[in-house]
């Protein structure tokens, strides 16, 4: 009996301290999601290159160095990543790429790491990476006040303050890599201008 009572109190005990461990390491771990390390990168609305082959964006707003830029895991080297930190609370976010390219997939998530929308370039209006971020209202305002109707961004609509975006650009071979690295050095993550975006109705994705 007194080994059972003895073998009790040593599990009790056990738990009892890997439960405080659990509770001072949650806010280290919850510091340490992509959110926190994009942000001891680069600050909102910037874009972030994070793949294995990074190559410096000078004049496209590209970040690609810095603290941080190694703390992701699992980047597969067939695919160029980028990534940046977007906040709704001044008004949507428009972003884009310019340039074109084949074989891209987007995934937008919550800054719990939570996966809101995904996208890619089969699903996209000409192929063309243009997404328009926003919340319900946001988006309302923007295609009240729109002016043109040639637009290719696709209304994202989010019931978020901040989130960030992933983009990934698949090589098929080196020989399209510098067309994928002009891809990526093209994309922009900028608040929308006053004068307004038009937007497409709500095209068919993976929301």
């Amino acid at each position: 009996m007194g080994k059972l009572i003895l073998a009790v109190v040593i599990g009790l005990v056990g738990a009892a301290i890997v439960h405080i461990v659990v509770i001072f390491a949650i806010p280290l771990l919850a510091g340490n999601n992509a959110w926190g390390r994009l942000g001891r990168i680069a600050g909102m609305e910037t874009v972030v290159r994070i793949d294995s082959q990074r190559q410096a964006g000078s004049g496209s707003g590209l970040r690609d160095d810095g603290p941080g830029a190694h703390d992701f895991a699992f980047i597969d080297p067939a695919f160029v990543t980028a990534a940046c930190r977007f906040s709704l609370e001044d008004g949507p976010v428009r972003v884009t790429a310019p340039a074109a390219t084949e074989f891209w997939s987007a995934s937008i998530y919550s800054r719990q790491g939570d996966n809101l929308y995904s996208i890619n370039d089969r699903s996209a209006v000409k192929g063309r990476f243009d997404l328009l971020l926003g919340t319900p209202e946001q988006l309302v305002d923007a295609e009240a006040n729109s002016v043109s109707q040639d637009e290719t961004a696709i209304p994202v609509g989010l019931d978020l303050a901040e989130g960030y975006l992933t983009l990934r650009v698949l090589v098929g071979d080196e020989t399209q890599r510098p067309g994928v690295d002009a891809f990526v050095r093209s994309l922009r993550c900028q608040k929308l201008e006053p004068a307004g975006l038009a937007v497409i109705p709500e095209a068919t994705g993976t929301p």
